[in-house]
């Protein structure tokens, strides 16, 4: 194999890139292009909110932004959703918010007041 030059491998380069912008134009139109699947309506228990289905948690919004939590023991997904609840507010505006986690209701109760997250948590168990 012959050894390129610095011109010659950043022209290599800008050619992969073209090649993954367009095939990940082709992927996005086909994507487009799939027949658009039905999702029952699931059922989720909140301590919240008693039983809340899945269209319930779009309130009036056309979108919904789900973050699953592994659940209390977690240290990784509390971060995350300790960072969320900083800026629910601004997500709020443009659409529906929830964090799901296998933990119960009761224990999902605790934790939240806990750690003073402000948005909806509801259970997937």
């Amino acid at each position: 194999m012959a050894v390129l030059n610095q011109t010659e491998i950043l022209t290599e380069i800008q050619q992969l890139e073209k090649e993954i912008l367009d095939k990940k134009k082709q992927l996005a139109e086909m994507k487009r292009n799939i027949e658009k699947e039905k999702v029952d309506n699931y059922i989720f228990s909140s301590f919240q909110n008693g039983k809340v289905s899945l269209s319930e948690l779009f309130e009036d919004k056309d979108e919904l932004f789900v973050v699953h939590n592994m659940g209390k023991n977690c240290s990784y997904c509390t971060m995350w959703a300790d960072g969320f609840n900083s800026v629910f507010h601004h997500i709020r505006r443009k659409t529906a918010f929830v964090v799901s986690t296998p933990d119960e209701p009761e224990v999902q109760e605790n934790y939240v007041a806990e750690r003073s997250w402000n948005f909806p948590v509801v259970s997937t168990k």
